[in-house]
């Protein structure tokens, strides 16, 4: 089962990563342990939406989530969680 989320996160980025492997979400750091699979998902262009990555991570608090980076805004969301 999986919950939607959509908020906003704090990435710590390294260099020329695909991903972020650390972040903060809701006042909480969360290190990236595993990165499973990525995805692209076209954006709505009549709304000037670009193409958005995805990435599933599991925490070093055991959370598995889903991560998009928006690139309209320049920002990674918490996109969703699962149980």
């Amino acid at each position: 089962m999986s919950k939607l989320i959509l908020e906003t996160i704090q990435p710590e980025l390294r260099r020329r990563a695909t991903y972020p492997r650390a972040f903060t979400w809701r006042q909480r750091r969360y290190r990236v342990i595993q990165a499973g699979g990525t995805w692209k998902k076209a954006g709505r262009w009549w709304r000037g939406e670009g193409e958005q990555q995805f990435v599933r991570v599991l925490t070093d608090r055991n959370l598995i989530a889903d991560l998009c980076f928006d690139p309209r805004h320049q920002r990674w969301l918490m996109y969703q969680i699962h149980d």
